[in-house]
């Protein structure tokens, strides 16, 4: 129990540190650009999870690169998604939400959107159990996925 209450508030202060360490930034407007083309990563994109046992020690870590990647918006509603799967989108003032192959939908927190700039994020929180000398550990990954995108 008291690794499960450690965990979680590990997990919280992880959010915080996350959500403070961003420069305010104005509300998106309202009227939103045409997201109709091409657009490319920038060395801001990253993806990255990190791996906590349950008292809180990192386990390990992955970083994917981004580099060479690309969303492809064809028209309102179609897109080629570095994901390699067939996906759909939708877009808010707020928010960019992709539907992986009818299965999977990831929402994104909309950072900033021009005419030649995207960028958007999402952090998820999963469990896992993973096997070290014939022993099943618990393991908490974060995952932070940040799109930082030309045209």
């Amino acid at each position: 129990m008291k690794r499960t209450f450690f965990a979680v508030i590990f997990t919280v202060l992880a959010c915080v540190y996350i959500s403070c360490g961003k420069e305010e930034t104005s509300p998106i407007p309202v009227s939103l650009p045409d997201i109709v083309g091409t657009w490319n990563a920038t060395d801001g994109s990253h993806f990255k999870i990190l791996f906590y046992l349950q008292d809180g020690t990192l386990f390990d870590s992955t970083d994917n690169p981004t580099d060479d990647l690309s969303f492809v918006f064809h028209d309102s509603i179609n897109v080629d998604a570095p994901w390699e799967v067939p996906c759909t989108y939708s877009l808010t003032p707020n928010t960019l939400s992709f539907n992986l192959a009818g299965l999977v939908t990831r929402d994104y927190t909309l950072d900033e959107f021009t005419e030649h700039h995207l960028a958007f994020h999402r952090v998820d929180t999963s469990t896992y159990q993973t096997t070290e000398n014939s022993e099943t550990i618990d393991v908490i990954g974060i995952e932070y996925e940040i799109w930082d995108l030309t045209r």
